[in-house]
């Protein structure tokens, strides 16, 4: 009996959205859609035996929860990039709040270095850019825009890391202890797969006491695993010194699509 009424009212609201019942359409100017106006008559409720005009048609409102959904989810997406990269980023605090804006050139050469870091940012809008060398003395900025880069691209969706070639390497050293909570390959990985991935302070890792050559052959591994994948590097040598200290086979590969930009300037921290 109940299904028979159930069906009997599906039947009834049905045919009033027929031709007969149709006052009006038009087209929605936002979503576009074919909308269709019906005169109808209220079945049941409070409001039973109203009649009213009612739109069908319009997708209006099923955009704009689609839209939240995608942006919510967008939002927790660059939430959690940012919680990855700075839990598994190795920074000095004086770069925590440094950005592209907040960088303030001194000298022809750091502001066309700056132009270059925002255009290396505005590029991976089409295609990857390749890589960047930022070399100099210290204290001219170079990490300041290394860690401004990755921060501008974080912004766009993008996961980045930020590490030192020098806590990169402590921080191997601490997985070798049997209470590490990462192993080398998760760490080295980690490097590998960033989609964005700043190696700062290259060649300061680099000791002559290293006779085993260790130090090298993991900045290599990170280096060589990397061709093709966006990477900046910073560093306070020269090219003569980075090869002399990396040797042909790793320099041949920090070369590899990478452009250099060389920073002068005197040294902020001491001016």
């Amino acid at each position: 009996m109940i299904n028979s009424i159930n069906a009997h009212l599906l039947e009834n609201i049905q045919m009033q959205y027929s031709d007969a019942n149709k006052v009006d359409s038009y087209t929605c100017k936002s979503c576009h859609q074919h909308i269709s106006v019906y005169r109808i008559m209220m079945l049941i409720g409070p409001r039973k035996g109203t009649e009213l005009t009612q739109a069908v048609g319009c997708k209006c409102e099923d955009i704009a929860l689609g839209r939240a959904v995608v942006a919510r989810k967008n939002e927790l997406i660059r939430l959690e990039q940012e919680e990855r990269f700075f839990t598994f980023s190795l920074l000095n605090d004086d770069l925590e709040h440094a950005t592209l804006q907040s960088y303030e050139p001194k000298t022809t050469s750091q502001r066309e270095a700056l132009e270059s870091c925002c255009g290396y940012v505005r590029q991976f809008e089409d295609k990857l850019p390749g890589n960047l060398l930022l070399s100099g003395n210290t204290g001219v900025g170079k990490s300041h825009l290394a860690y401004g880069v990755v921060k501008a691209l974080m912004s766009r969706g993008m996961n980045g890391l930020f590490i030192s070639a020098p806590h990169f390497l402590t921080a191997l050293k601490s997985t070798y202890k049997p209470e590490g909570k990462v192993s080398e390959y998760d760490l080295i990985n980690r490097l590998k797969e960033a989609p964005i991935l700043v190696l700062d302070d290259l060649g300061s890792e680099y000791r002559k006491e290293d006779v085993s050559g260790w130090a090298v052959a993991k900045v290599f591994e990170v280096i060589d695993a990397r061709l093709g994948r966006p990477t900046i590097y910073t560093t306070n040598l020269d090219l003569l010194q980075l090869r002399n200290e990396y040797g042909g086979r790793i320099f041949s590969r920090l070369l590899y699509q990478t452009k250099l930009i060389k920073v002068k300037g005197v040294d902020y921290r001491n001016s």
